[in-house]
């Protein structure tokens, strides 16, 4: 499988990558990720965790993936069970060592192996939901062209 990123919706992506041939494509249309310190008065439940990061999923206006111009099918939400992991920044909900509680939820499409050669995949989602401020309204506008076969770079 090949992983492809994102973005943090703040800005619009055109992207060139070499993808091994013979690879699923794992490709998020639009997702949250949020965490929240494992102890302290702040501590936060594994219920907590995955209701921040599912905050904006039920806002989903729309979800479109074309592929050489083509339309894909419609992006299916998975939703991540809670799992600890290290933050990756230093901001208020880290704890002493780094350990936070996370979840994800968002919006992926799982591609086939695509055919030897050029493609071009275009990634357009977007919430609708103003009660949260910061990411309630998120767009994402990403676009890869993807050269298919050996070697990846």
């Amino acid at each position: 499988m090949w992983f492809l990123a994102g973005t943090d919706g703040r800005f619009d992506a055109k992207r060139r990558c070499r993808v091994p041939a013979g690879r699923h494509l794992l490709v998020p249309a639009i997702n949250m990720y949020f965490h929240g310190p494992l102890r302290g008065e702040n501590a936060m439940s594994c219920a907590r965790v995955k209701a921040e990061a599912a905050l904006n999923n039920q806002a989903l206006v729309s979800a479109v993936v074309l592929l050489d111009g083509r339309p894909l099918a419609r992006p299916v939400r998975l939703v991540s069970r809670c799992f600890d992991t290290f933050a990756a920044s230093r901001d208020s909900l880290r704890e002493r060592g780094g350990r936070v509680r996370a979840a994800a939820d968002g919006y992926w499409l799982l591609l086939p192996p695509l055919a030897p050669g050029r493609h071009r995949l275009v990634v357009g989602a977007n919430y609708g939901n103003d009660a949260d401020p910061d990411f309630g309204r998120m767009i994402q506008n990403f676009e890869y062209e993807l050269e298919i076969g050996e070697p990846a770079i």
